[in-house]
């Protein structure tokens, strides 16, 4: 989305050198010849993957050589971002919720092993499922309501 890698969470930054080796309680390499996994590159101080700030603000020119590029728009970056959009069902899945936690407990107890396609039929329906739910419910609440109201203007 251009906000950098891992959201500008860098865990070397790029101005050093990167060594893979046994090191001592200080952090300091064992080792007496060693080899850089990644060497630095001088006076690079920010994430060169990090085109954008969270406010949506350019940090860097980007694809100049390719007409058109730029980076992502407001309204484009709301489209794509669904950070945090998982913790909506996982903040009570497995345990807390009656209803998640029977189908845990029979897909358990039926030996059904959810791999990464029956995750995706479940989640599927499931969503199929709460949207008919969430457009029918009103639905029929609003016909009974209408006949009630009809049948005691009649009266």
């Amino acid at each position: 989305m251009g906000y950098g890698i891992n959201s500008d969470d860098l865990y070397v930054k790029p101005d050093s050198d990167v060594v893979m080796d046994l090191v001592d309680i200080e952090g300091h390499p064992v080792a007496n010849q060693l080899d850089t996994v990644f060497n630095r590159i001088e006076n690079l101080n920010m994430d060169w993957s990090r085109f954008l700030d969270e406010d949506g603000n350019q940090l860097q020119t980007v694809g100049h050589h390719f007409s058109g590029s730029r980076p992502l728009n407001k309204e484009e970056l709301s489209k794509l971002d669904r950070r945090g959009v998982c913790i909506s069902c996982h903040k009570i899945i497995p345990e807390g919720d009656l209803v998640s936690d029977l189908l845990s407990h029979v897909a358990k107890y039926a030996k059904v092993e959810i791999d990464n396609n029956e995750y995706q039929s479940i989640l599927n329906k499931s969503i199929i499922i709460s949207t008919w739910v969430q457009i029918l419910v009103p639905s029929l609440l609003l016909l009974f309501a209408g006949l009630w109201w009809r049948r005691r203007k009649k009266k």
